[in-house]
């Protein structure tokens, strides 16, 4: 890529067969501001929408029916809609809220419209949390009939188009000084505009940064990976995890797998694919014991789910050791585009601690 990014977005155009590649920050935590786009055609990156000034940290994009890009920033919190050939801002809207709050994107096929979940910061004081529904076609916004208890960072989105629901899962909480790892989860529901809160069915085990991906051949949501618990000074991974649960959106329950995965995971990458019918699981971060500066490796091995048999398999390692970084469908060549990202560049030889960086680079996984 022409930029260093982790905690980016990355999309895939059909049009020009590309991958839009979005926000994102720095190994110094500055955002970085211009956009790109890979093309298949030539195997190369172009810098795209050169002129567009985004105000703000971009917090996530989607791709609407109509093929334009809404992306989120904050702050101000602001939702853009773009043309994703020429870069081009068709609309600019504010959104109903505070100047120090932000919001991650997901689109709602069904109704063309998009929600808006909170994303508090590490200091944010407000203990309440207030989903917001942007629609694209009229730029308004209306609040979600609801509240959720606590407000919390960190944690996992997936939309569930059989039962037209969002499954937004654990977190780390805001009200206390620890923040610990949550194991709440709550469903939006499209068809009433309204969030419910599963306090009756919690996951069975809390979760901080992990991945959540929506499995249609068994209408199941796969959870796998996270930090299970946190250290108070600093608030980084204390413990991960390779346990896995599958959320069932016809109880509304979450049930743990009888496999783990072949290594524990936080801050990785998942992704549905349909033509082998599987999930890929790709790079992250681990701790294995509660002396995390001591134990705090990248990752670049990949496995596979298998949602048949419940199964993990060892897929083949990524060229560079990545966390927080973007795996997208390239659906013209059946493989996936992994971009950007943490890494290890060296390590501190008397505190034993890794010190990261950001990564232009990118690989693709072919099946």
């Amino acid at each position: 890529m022409s930029f260093d990014r982790r905690e980016h977005t990355a999309i895939y155009i059909a049009m020009d067969d590309s991958v839009i590649i979005v926000g994102g920050s720095n190994y110094i935590e500055n955002s970085v501001k211009r956009m790109e786009k890979f093309f298949l055609s030539c195997n190369c990156f172009k810098e795209f929408g050169r002129g567009l000034n985004v105000d703000g940290i971009v917090t996530g994009a989607v791709l609407l029916h109509n093929s334009n890009i809404a992306i989120a920033s904050a702050p101000p919190p602001n939702i853009i809609l773009l043309d994703p050939i020429n870069g081009t801002v068709i609309s600019s809207s504010p959104l109903l809220t505070a100047v120090n709050s932000s919001f991650i994107p997901t689109f709602l096929p069904l109704s063309g419209r998009i929600l808006l979940t909170d994303r508090a910061s590490v200091d944010d004081m407000n203990y309440t949390s207030q989903y917001q529904l942007y629609d694209p076609l009229s730029s308004t916004i209306r609040f979600v009939k609801g509240t959720i208890s606590v407000r919390r960072i960190n944690y996992a989105i997936s939309y569930i188009d059989t039962v037209n629901k969002v499954l937004v899962t654990g977190g780390q909480e805001m009200r206390s000084i620890m923040k610990f790892a949550m194991n709440f989860a709550n469903l939006y529901d499209v068809s009433t505009n309204k969030v419910l809160q599963l306090s009756f069915s919690p996951m069975n085990i809390p979760r901080i940064w992990h991945t959540s991906t929506f499995i249609p051949t068994i209408n199941r949501v796969l959870l796998c990976g996270g930090c299970t618990n946190v250290t108070i000074i600093g608030g980084d991974c204390d413990l991960s995890t390779a346990t896995c649960e599958l959320f069932d959106p016809t109880t509304d329950t979450f049930f743990v797998l009888p496999h783990t995965m072949t290594v524990n995971r936080y801050r990785h990458s998942a992704v549905y694919l349909p033509w082998l019918n599987m999930v890929l699981i790709a790079g992250g971060e681990r701790t294995q014991t509660g002396y995390y500066t001591f134990n705090h490796p990248f990752l670049q091995t990949t496995e596979l789910f298998d949602p048949v048999s419940f199964n993990f398999v060892m897929a083949a390692e990524m060229l560079v050791p990545r966390a927080l970084f973007t795996l997208t469908v390239v659906p013209s060549s059946d493989c996936v585009l992994a971009c950007g990202g943490n890494y290890v560049k060296t390590q501190h030889i008397i505190f034993r601690t890794d010190l990261w960086w950001a990564t232009s680079t990118c690989e693709m996984f072919i099946p």
